[in-house]
């Protein structure tokens, strides 16, 4: 099985909110594509160059699928729709069961 973790941030490359209607454009195309997904609200923190904490709120979305596959094409996707300079993408092969 495999984990797929995009982390997206709320604002856009200009610092505005994404807005609620390309929240629920993702969300749909995540739906289609992998069947469902889980949202996580957080929070990131980097230092920059100068030494600077910078904070930035993000939506984590999770996805377990069957197929080995990479989707880094959806992460471009995503990126471009909610107007990102990035979106992080991550996936590894996990072991879950439904008990």
């Amino acid at each position: 099985m495999t984990r797929h973790r995009f982390y997206v941030g709320t604002q856009t490359k200009r610092g505005n909110p994404v807005l609620p209607e390309t929240w629920q454009e993702i969300e749909h195309n995540l739906t289609r594509i992998f069947a469902g997904f889980t949202r996580y609200d957080g929070i990131g923190a980097w230092q920059d160059d100068v030494g600077q904490v910078i904070s930035e709120r993000c939506r984590i979305y999770e996805i377990l699928t069957e197929t080995h596959g990479d989707h880094a094409a959806t992460a471009q996707w995503i990126r471009d729709m909610a107007n990102q300079s990035a979106v992080l993408y991550t996936h590894e092969e996990v072991h879950g069961q439904f008990v």
